[in-house]
């Protein structure tokens, strides 16, 4: 786990013009996820097992890319490349957010398992690389100047609650 953070930060470096840590980065953990839809077998990494963690660097008052990764239903490692955007400001300490994102497999070993079940292998039977969309909409609640929740949900019909910790 310690290598796949320290690509994170490498990868996040790489994105970055003139990278300072003034309130511009944002580690994302701590993730639960439950699946609304009917649970089987195949959904196995709910809860806090997905092991997601992410890192976000703003890019602008209201968007920030996204660099991270989970485990998705199947227990595989999956690479999350996309970008997080601010739509609506709900006073101070509210607002109300999507993220747009690339899950799949990425050209590093610790992906290369990603598309071995459910829809990521569905979509690379058909176009030949396993990935899902992931569209997410949620609201992110400021607990202090460091420290905020998200929640919201991931289409089609999973919810998601997080902790983020912002630099």
């Amino acid at each position: 786990m310690k290598k796949y953070i320290l690509s994170l930060f490498l990868l996040t470096g790489l994105f970055a013009d003139n990278f300072t840590l003034e309130n511009k980065l944002s580690i994302t953990t701590g993730t639960y996820v439950k699946h609304i839809s009917p649970n089987d077998s195949e959904h196995s990494y709910e809860g806090f097992k997905n092991q997601y963690i992410d890192i976000r660097y703003r890019i602008s008052p209201s968007s920030k890319i996204v660099i991270g990764t989970l485990k998705n239903s199947q227990a595989n490692r999956c690479l999350l490349l996309g970008l997080e955007h601010k739509w609506y400001d709900l006073g101070k300490k509210i607002s109300f957010k999507g993220l747009y994102a690339y899950s799949g497999e990425f050209f590093f070993d610790a992906f290369d398992s990603c598309s071995n079940g459910g829809s990521y292998k569905d979509v690379k039977d058909k176009i030949g690389i396993g990935f899902v969309p992931y569209i997410y909409h949620g609201f992110e609640f400021e607990l202090s100047k460091n420290i905020s929740l998200d929640a919201g949900f991931l289409l089609p019909v999973v919810a998601v609650v997080g902790l983020r910790f912002n630099f």
